[in-house]
């Protein structure tokens, strides 16, 4: 699921809030962010799963992901987009983050911050790594004691082979 060599910028681009985040073009990421609400109702749950699907094929390329109670962890790869520069993390998050947002606070009739402002990534450095992250996000709601089997666990983010 790794780009090869030349399919990966050699840029390394850096922006800080209070993490820092790393980008580099083509390569792949996982990302973790946390609700600043507390555990969302199911339906929630099911609105963050549906932004995160939207935007596969559009924005990045979805690896995988789950959509837990109070946080989310997702991998994916960014796309080139026509100018030859890729999708950035913030635009990506932001995208989710905020339309994911609006959408939750109509449906629990409230205003105001859903998701706390920063989120984790981990560039992704190797197959290795790609399988260990794979892993702790499929594991994830075992851990948690949400589901006993991935069959159970209906917020599991699996891209579909032809959106």
């Amino acid at each position: 699921m790794l780009k090869a060599d030349n399919e990966i910028s050699s840029e390394l681009h850096r922006h800080h809030r209070r993490l820092p985040h790393w980008q580099s073009g083509g390569s792949s990421y996982f990302v973790t962010f946390r609700s600043a609400i507390g555990e969302l109702p199911s339906e929630a749950l099911e609105i963050v799963k549906h932004h995160i699907l939207f935007d596969h094929k559009r924005k990045y390329e979805l690896i995988f992901g789950v959509v837990m109670p109070d946080h989310v962890h997702i991998l994916f790869r960014p796309i080139c987009k026509d100018n030859g520069n890729w999708y950035s993390l913030q635009e990506i998050l932001k995208g989710i983050k905020g339309v994911s947002a609006r959408n939750i606070n109509k449906l629990l009739l409230r205003t105001g911050s859903v998701w706390q402002d920063e989120y984790f990534d981990r560039l992704i450095r190797d197959e290795k790594e790609l399988h260990e992250k794979w892993k702790y996000i499929w594991e994830n709601p075992l851990k948690k004691g949400l589901s006993n089997s991935f069959d159970d666990y209906l917020f599991y983010i699996v891209p579909e082979e032809n959106p």
